[in-house]
């Protein structure tokens, strides 16, 4: 069973994904 992520790296991945999918929703309502 892994490890339980230290919140800073839960925040980390959770900051990552949110600018990743609001990348992709800039993307595709600026065409």
């Amino acid at each position: 069973m892994p490890a339980p992520k230290a919140p800073w790296e839960i925040h980390d991945h959770v900051t990552r994904e949110n600018e990743r999918i609001a990348r992709e929703r800039r993307e595709r309502t600026g065409r």
